[in-house]
């Protein structure tokens, strides 16, 4: 099987962890398959790089692209990865547009870089920027399209109200849509039946997470409790603020006697706003911005801790979620969360509460706290889940099994 994968989402020289997953996803499923990844790393500088000072902006931006440039090609037995840089017009007002201007930059350069070889399938990690340019790659080879809906499709309408009815109507482009979460697929196809679309058939594949999964039973602390959040500090549908002050409201709390600390792991433009919210809240010695950190200390950091929290907005999935019970660390996210949701319907692990109330939250956290034998329950039931359903092996394999089918029952032009 010879498959053609696009996504922009891959980790690079200045973001070395973004897009973890689909680099994962690559390694694992290339033992099934040859695959010839095209990754668009795109050389405009992100808004946090300029400063009111024109020459210090400079000097960011010229490290930024010194750092990208570090960014290399992968060449392994079954599979390659070609970074293909580009600019294009500013984000997030061109979004649209971009489509089209990638689909053309990039067509023939493509086309000549595959030259006769046959190719099976081409596989669309999200629709920007190259949903556009696949379709025209997929009629041109007559091969079928999967795009990969790794995204919440509220997000998109929140972000983009007037051209979001465009942008997702290019979803029918698409011969079938893969989605990782049950949650997320039945969004997709409710909000397509409300806006009048004809989707595809939209497929669930789960996808793997990194960590071996912990044997030893998780020790819990009496006089404890230990918090971690891991996230990007970027978008505020992550609702790190409503963490912050669900904190608050737990040390305020007579009733709740451990010790309670949080730590946030992470980094982005909102870092700041958030520190200054757990200093007004007095909360100095309870929250601690750990700043971003690699693999093996997210891992370490989350074998200390005792529970993860992350009370999301919208959360297609969440690898983190999994990460955090191949720890047995037990999570607390929202209703409504496609990884929460998921977890929750395979058995456990999780516990949900109100999107947008830090009361609950707070409530929860010290339900938990105080609940020694739940929190045992819930870490032994968590791994469980994770060795039964999400490692990359399994995310290969069906992925590889899924395409099978979908190339067998494509009925070329």
């Amino acid at each position: 099987m010879k498959v053609i994968e696009f996504s922009e989402c891959f980790p690079n020289g200045y973001e070395p962890f973004s897009g973890e997953f689909v680099y994962q996803h690559l390694v694992h499923f290339s033992k099934y398959a040859s695959i010839k990844a095209i990754v668009p790393l795109r050389y405009v500088p992100p808004k946090e790089l300029f400063s009111l000072n024109p020459f210090k902006s400079l000097s960011e931006i010229s490290k930024w692209i010194k750092v990208l440039n570090r960014t290399k090609d992968i060449r392994q037995k079954n599979l390659e990865v070609i970074n293909f840089r580009y600019f294009s017009l500013p984000r997030p007002y061109f979004d649209y547009q971009d489509l089209f201007l990638f689909r053309k930059l990039f067509f023939k350069r493509i086309k000549k870089l595959l030259g006769n070889k046959k190719i099976d399938l081409i596989y669309c990690h999200w629709f920007r920027p190259g949903l556009l340019l696949c379709k025209k790659l997929s009629e041109h080879y007559n091969v079928p399209l999967v795009l990969d809906h790794h995204e919440d499709i509220r997000s998109l309408n929140k972000a983009f109200p007037e051209k979001y009815y465009k942008m997702f109507k290019l979803f029918e482009l698409a011969d079938k849509i893969v989605v990782h979460s049950e949650q997320n697929r039945q969004v997709l196809i409710e909000e397509a039946a409300k806006r009048g679309l004809n989707l595809p058939e939209v497929l669930k594949i789960y996808l793997g997470q990194n960590f071996i999964v912990n044997n030893k039973d998780k020790e819990f602390s009496k006089d404890d409790l230990k918090l971690i959040c891991v996230s990007h500090l970027t978008h505020a549908r992550k609702r790190i603020e409503m963490l912050i002050k669900a904190v608050s409201l737990i040390k305020n709390n007579s009733y709740f006697k451990k010790k309670l600390s949080l730590k946030i792991v992470g980094d982005g433009v909102l870092r700041n706003q958030y520190e200054k919210l757990a200093d007004e809240l007095l909360l100095n010695n309870n929250v601690e911005f750990v700043g971003g950190k690699n693999h093996t200390e997210i891992e370490e950091l989350l074998e200390e801790s005792d529970l993860f929290i992350l009370p999301s907005d919208y959360e297609p999935f969440g690898v983190v979620f999994i990460e955090a019970l191949s720890k047995g660390v037990p999570v607390v996210t929202c209703k409504g969360n496609g990884g929460g949701e998921e977890l929750a319907n395979l058995g456990g692990g999780v516990e949900l509460v109100a999107p947008n109330s830090e009361s609950e939250l707070s409530k929860k956290i010290i339900e938990l706290g105080n609940d020694h034998e739940k929190l045992m329950t819930m870490s032994k039931v968590g791994k469980d889940i994770v060795r039964e359903n999400f490692t990359w092996d399994k995310n290969a394999l069906s992925t590889y099994k899924t395409f099978k089918e979908i190339i067998a029952s494509y009925k070329p032009n």
